[in-house]
């Protein structure tokens, strides 16, 4: 998820250690559950009346953070497709959503997740349709909540988090059911194929709730013991990015906070978990393996789902766990019980967004203030292409990626890429509109020129589509609003 690292300080300081000899003390696979027996006929009801994935979190328009479950970053419904764009409306009213993925949307309604700053009567969480208007708002979720993005229903049913609670909400705006957050920092709610929904937490646990009642079913915390320069060294694995899921099991990528001290090390793990039911009100957590690296990881970990096993693509700041500073990206097969490393790509610097898939084949990635876009082969990691924004901006100032990537239209002959591009030397920051099979820009949106670019966009770009089928990008900024760009 594009988060950055600073906005976890309203949660904890992180900080980093010297790299001593670091082993795992236990390195057996943390299993729990949790039964709630006595909601038992609530469940019972839900589990009666299932209905498909669809009403969860919708096929079309990037319904969830990174568009779909496994974290593709890929709407199947084109964005605007033209020489240039205008903006169509700005809601001014709402502050933004700071660097959280921000806007989900089913092509009909578009949920954004907000921050309120410092007014606590500001929404957290408002519905729009595709002319701009308010289907409804809610101030229900704290100021966190911008750490999630909304997964939208094709009913217009939404599912959003904050710091506390974990909300239903129907296509009104009516609250559905409410749940509680036990612990730690929500990062985007995902869904297995059990429909259970599923949240890693920044600083908590990994936990499970049903769909149709909001009973918390499992939590698992990734607890270990350390020994650091022969000295147990207690703590647990947490995550700043959203869980990858396939079926019903979650990839995760983690790193290691010591309890003792309250200090986050370069240790970085990708969990594989597998998330079960053994009944209508309880449910399993079990991990299947890990795969470490030095963290931190800058992007919600990819999953590809070709060939013989599916691979996991994700982000390090190096190869061994406390190891020297190397960014590197990582393929990593599920070969079931276990993982195996199908290659490594060395980085210029740390990723700060997740890979995006290109549906030609191979995955988009860049690195923090660099101007290039590259995307690399998804079976061998080699660069098959390679594009420089800012010579396709061509305006006064270096401009560099500065958003999540989200790709449009599942036509392998005419993909668009959308992402914003932003120059700190002489602040200014455009949407732009790339066509990756010839590397051409296709339109740009100048949308900040303010001397601390509050009003950038560093989420992702769903798209909605207007009474006549014209498609529309809607996305927030950091502090100035909610925008939707589309044909003049």
């Amino acid at each position: 998820m594009f988060i950055l690292r600073w906005i976890l300080g309203f949660v904890v300081a992180i900080s980093f250690v010297a790299s001593p000899e670091l082993v795992a003390e236990d390195r057996h696979p943390p299993v729990n559950r949790i039964d709630v027996s006595n909601q038992g006929a609530q469940a019972e009801a839900g589990m009666a009346r299932r209905l498909s994935l669809d009403d969860i979190v919708a096929p079309y328009g990037c319904a969830m953070a990174h568009c779909d479950p496994g974290m593709r970053d890929l709407s199947i419904v084109y964005g605007p497709y033209a020489p240039s764009v205008t903006a169509l409306w700005h809601d001014g009213s709402v502050v933004g959503s700071f660097y959280g993925l921000g806007c989900s949307s089913n092509t009909t309604t578009a949920v954004c997740s907000l921050t309120k700053e410092s007014d606590p009567s500001k929404p957290s969480l408002v519905a729009y349709d595709a002319l701009g208007s308010v289907l409804w708002s809610s101030s229900l979720l704290n100021g966190m909540a911008f750490t999630s993005a909304p997964m939208v229903a094709n009913s217009g049913h939404a599912i959003a988090a904050d710091d506390s609670r974990l909300v239903h909400f129907d296509d009104l705006g009516g609250i559905v059911w409410e749940a509680e957050v036990p612990d730690g920092v929500p990062v985007s709610p995902n869904v297995t194929e059990d429909r259970i929904i599923f949240v890693a937490t920044a600083f908590g646990p990994l936990l499970a709730y049903d769909f149709d009642t909001g009973s918390l079913l499992a939590e698992l915390t990734l607890e270990e013991t350390l020994l650091l320069d022969g000295n147990p060294v207690p703590g647990q694995f947490h995550t700043t990015n959203t869980a990858a899921i396939r079926g019903n099991r979650a990839y995760i990528t983690t790193q290691f906070y010591r309890s003792d001290t309250e200090e986050e090390l370069p240790y970085g793990r990708l969990y594989a978990v597998d998330i079960s039911r053994d009944g209508p009100v309880s449910a399993e957590m079990t991990v299947a393996w890990f795969f470490e690296f030095r963290g931190l990881s800058g992007a919600s970990p990819l999953v590809y789902d070709k060939g013989q096993h599916p691979v996991i693509y994700f982000d390090g700041t190096g190869l061994l766990p406390l190891g020297e500073y190397d960014p590197h990206f990582f393929a990593v097969e599920d070969l079931g019980s276990q993982s195996n490393l199908l290659w490594q790509y060395q980085m210029s610097g740390n990723a700060v967004a997740s890979a995006a898939q290109d549906p030609r084949g191979g995955i988009w990635i860049y690195t923090q203030r660099t101007r290039y876009l590259v995307r690399l082969s998804q079976m061998s990691g080699e660069p098959v292409q390679w594009i420089d924004v800012d010579a396709l901006v061509r305006e006064v100032g270096t401009h560099t990626p500065s958003s999540a990537i989200t790709v449009t239209g599942s036509n392998p002959l005419k993909p668009l890429m959308l992402l914003s591009v932003t120059a700190y030397d002489i602040p200014s920051s455009y949407v732009v509109a790339i066509n990756p099979t010839n590397g051409r820009l296709v339109w740009k949106y100048l949308i900040d020129t303010s001397a601390d670019l509050t009003g950038v966009p560093h989420g992702q770009f769903p798209i909605l589509l207007d009474p006549v089928g014209n498609p529309i990008t809607v996305f927030s900024t950091r502090k100035n609003g909610v925008w939707a760009l589309g044909m003049p």
